[in-house]
């Protein structure tokens, strides 16, 4: 992953680079968009692999179905590797070859590759026909993720964040506050408690080269009145927020209450913990709960596990202060296709409300009230989705949208944290490390005001 992160980098520096090109060159002459002789065109749809490309072949199969003969339209779906997905979908905008048409960026990308011009900007298309797009039938913290200096480069097709998940069975009241997580963890830890039916308490998000770790610890920094940066995108983490954040972590490792070693783990090794019952509770992404509840995957305690809102911080008032990093993944049209407004078509049906619930009940997540709130939706995932609304909706909150986020996430704040963590440094000196390297970034990259 950091080879990933950097290779990525590099590409935006060096933009149209001959190896930018060629590195992609078999799949995009595999894949591409074309015209056929009789005047139809084909769009390329790439997804990825995983869920979210397994979720969208029956609405590429629709599409072709119903839409193809009535525009002349026959929709293609790839689904290339999650592994390096991210430098591969830069390397194919930024040699603007034209290929794929529509790519399924997470919002970071969006950031980072649409200040290269390579992204279409959806905003005169929305503002044509508002009634085909339904913005405000988008989660604001969704599409919001996307917007940049108020252009739409890409619209929400699915929105993570990590919630609590936890053993129902074990546990009558869920931690509120992340005190009280603390506390259950010592509770469900063998070492510390004797008669504990779980070995640990619950897992450290901590795989080295991601972003998750800096992610969900976002979720602690923000309730203890932290905020990332000012208006000016001065970086302000070394301070008792961060402090505050950054032990829980350290915590859970020096008294044993997670199971090791923690910088291997990230969202499969963190749900394997729960659901083969190493654990008692887990902070882990909403996408876990159609797999939890699917008996085939999860057969020992598919029954046994039961949601919650994220712990937070008990204020003053008695309230509990929360917050959700929230992120998505989304569609976006490539500002080189040949068939620009073709491609908008497309990317406006795949978004429409009817055909989004279908995606969601095959597996996706689309971020429309409308379909979290769909008896459809329902139907497969009883009460998840709108509980998941009200919480995204009252405490969701996105990272500051800046192209410098994933070297921030994946490379700083991950070796920083995993240092304090793993107590190699106290967690002021870390956070102090940390913030001086992302504002040297900043300012060199003249992000800062």
């Amino acid at each position: 992953m950091l080879t990933q992160r950097l290779s990525r980098r590099s590409l935006l520096k060096s933009a149209l680079a001959v190896g930018a090109a060629t590195s992609v060159g078999p799949l995009l002459n595999a894949c591409g968009s074309s015209s056929s002789s009789s005047g139809s065109t084909t769009i390329t749809l790439q997804m990825w692999s995983g869920p979210e490309g397994v979720a969208m072949r029956p609405i590429v199969a629709r599409w072709n179905s119903e839409m193809s003969a009535k525009t002349g339209i026959t929709l293609r779906e790839t689904e290339p590797s999650r592994d390096g997905y991210d430098a591969l979908i830069t390397s194919q905008l930024l040699s603007k070859s034209g290929t794929p048409d529509i790519v399924f960026p997470f919002n970071w990308d969006v950031a980072r590759v649409s200040k290269a011009g390579t992204l279409v900007d959806l905003t005169p298309y929305i503002n044509k026909d508002p009634s085909g797009f339904k913005m405000d039938d988008f989660f604001k913290v969704a599409v919001d993720s996307t917007n940049i200096d108020g252009h739409q480069y890409a619209l929400p097709l699915d929105m993570s964040l990590p919630i609590l998940y936890y053993r129902k069975d074990l546990i009558s009241t869920p931690p509120d506050t992340w005190d009280d997580f603390l506390q259950m963890a010592d509770r469900f830890t063998q070492s510390r408690n004797s008669s504990s039916p779980t070995r640990f308490g619950t897992t450290l998000y901590a795989r080295t080269g991601r972003a998750e770790p800096a992610q969900l610890w976002e979720e602690i920094f923000w309730p203890y009145g932290g905020e990332l940066s000012d208006s000016s995108y001065h970086w302000s983490i070394a301070n008792q927020a961060g402090v505050q954040a950054t032990m829980v972590g350290r915590t859970l490792v020096q008294r044993g209450n997670v199971p090791q070693p923690v910088t291997n783990y990230e969202y499969p090794q963190v749900l394997s913990a729960l659901t083969n019952g190493t654990v008692a509770f887990i902070q882990e992404w909403n996408a876990a709960w159609g797999q939890i509840i699917d008996k085939t995957q999860n057969p020992s305690y598919f029954d046994k596990i039961q949601y919650a809102p994220i712990p937070g911080v008990r204020q003053s008032d008695g309230t509990v202060k929360r917050a959700y990093h929230v992120h998505t993944i989304n569609l976006a049209v490539n500002a080189s296709s040949k068939h620009v407004d073709q491609a908008v078509e497309v990317l406006k049906w795949l978004l429409r409300p009817d055909v989004a619930i279908a995606y969601t009940v095959a597996g996706g997540n689309t971020p429309r009230p409308s379909i979290f709130n769909s008896p459809d939706v329902a139907k497969v995932r009883p009460g998840f989705q709108s509980w998941l609304a009200t919480q995204v909706t009252s405490s969701g909150k996105l990272e500051p949208k800046l192209a410098e986020m994933p070297d921030i996430d994946d490379l700083i704040m991950n070796q920083y944290l995993n240092a304090a963590w793993a107590g190699q440094m106290d967690p002021m000196t870390a956070l102090s490390a940390a913030q001086d390297k992302i504002n040297a970034l900043l300012n060199k990259d003249g992000v800062q005001k």
